[in-house]
């Protein structure tokens, strides 16, 4: 039991003795065959009573195509706690996350319930500071992951627009989180905190998702390849931000929603995006310290060769940046597409996000924050 807990398979060799206690006189040929045989279905067995677990017993597939990744995370095997990740993930380790700051808790609480609505429970808060994590802890107990080491001195908590060095801090950390998740196994699908799920989105995901039975094909049916050639598969799936530039060949993409399986691939290219962020310059003429992640997650995005990493560029129509959904902008209508996430993007001030959900029938809340204040510092 403990080592299917671990995640190990221990390969155990016995050799029976005759009820006399003597060792028995059969030739060694057949004796040696008898051990293998035994140990072989003690792994197999061992194996499937591993997979048949619960989500925290079961490594995914995706693992498979990995390599050590030692020392690459900012915060090694310290987080994300394995014990309250496991517990919320679904049984093929995927979980939805958010990170957010206290500037922004209001708008973390109203995209959890826009999951909890549409029946999805896998997802988690990743707070970027300790008042976050104190007020959703006692909103949506279970769901709350301790803030990263360090960042409680690096992130402000107050809120910020676009452009704003607060707004820099908490998206500049988004690749460090991702690769942590990825490094430990899990497969991630990011959302902004000024997001609302009108439906269940996790079925536009299905090729990325580790289909039932692959372990046991992969080890025991001798082709050491899973039926669908997860090889194949997307390994990052994205989407456009601006619709102006769809049909450009450097389209600009959002660092705000993507999907990451734990596959090496997609662990270097998140260590290329943090490297970009830490010495690129994307600044656009403003403080570089209070640049965003996204030119950043576009230059890595360029940088990345070609066939490396699979990408599936999601439908816009279905993820539809704010001001296709909001404002109709490039004759796009709502009524016509079945959505599944709307993005309050393309607009600055949190006050303003606030009224355009509101507007639009979307700012839905738990009505559990209660009172509590961000005290900037």
């Amino acid at each position: 039991s403990r080592l299917a807990q671990s995640g190990q398979l221990a390969m155990v060799v016995v050799q029976a003795l005759p009820a006399n206690g003597r060792r028995s006189d059969v030739p060694r040929g057949r004796a040696s065959l008898a051990v293998n045989a035994a140990a072989f279905a003690v792994g197999v067995f061992g194996m499937m009573a591993i997979m048949s677990g619960n989500s925290a017993n079961r490594p995914s597939p995706d693992l498979l195509f990995r390599r050590s990744t030692t020392n690459v995370t900012d915060w090694g095997a310290e987080w994300p706690p394995r014990h309250l990740v496991d517990a919320i993930a679904d049984t093929d380790r995927r979980v939805v996350i958010t990170a957010v700051n206290c500037g922004f808790i209001d708008f973390a609480d109203n995209w959890a319930q826009s999951l909890i609505r549409q029946g999805v429970t896998n997802f988690a808060f990743v707070p970027l500071d300790a008042r976050t994590r104190d007020v959703l802890e006692g909103a949506h107990p279970g769901k709350v992951l301790p803030v990263p080491p360090g960042l409680t001195e690096r992130v402000s908590s107050g809120p910020g627009g676009f452009g704003s060095r607060i707004f820099a801090d908490v998206t500049q950390v988004r690749p460090a989180i991702l690769l942590s998740f990825a490094d430990a196994g899990y497969a991630t699908l990011y959302n902004d905190a000024d997001m609302v799920w009108t439906r269940d989105a996790m079925g536009e995901f299905e090729d990325l998702r580790p289909r039932s039975g692959a372990w046991f094909s992969f080890w025991i049916g001798g082709s050491g390849k899973f039926p669908d050639d997860r090889r194949k598969a997307p390994h990052m799936a994205i989407v456009e931000d601006d619709p102006r530039r769809i049909t450009q060949i450097d389209p600009l993409y959002c660092s705000g929603l993507l999907y990451v399986r734990p596959t090496r691939p997609a662990i270097d290219f998140l260590i290329r995006w943090r490297e970009e962020i830490a010495t690129g310059s994307y600044d656009h003429g403003k403080d570089r310290l209070s640049a965003n992640d996204q030119p950043a997650f576009n230059a890595a995005l360029a940088l990345t060769e070609t066939g490396t990493l699979p990408i599936r560029v999601l439908d816009q129509g279905v993820f539809p940046p704010g001001d296709e959904y909001f404002g109709g902008r490039g004759g796009y209508m709502k009524e016509e597409h079945n959505v599944a996430i709307v993005h309050n993007n393309w607009i600055i001030g949190k006050d303003k996000k606030w009224k355009r959900f509101q507007d639009h029938g979307l700012w839905r809340p738990s009505g559990k924050l209660g009172k509590y204040s961000c005290k900037e510092r």
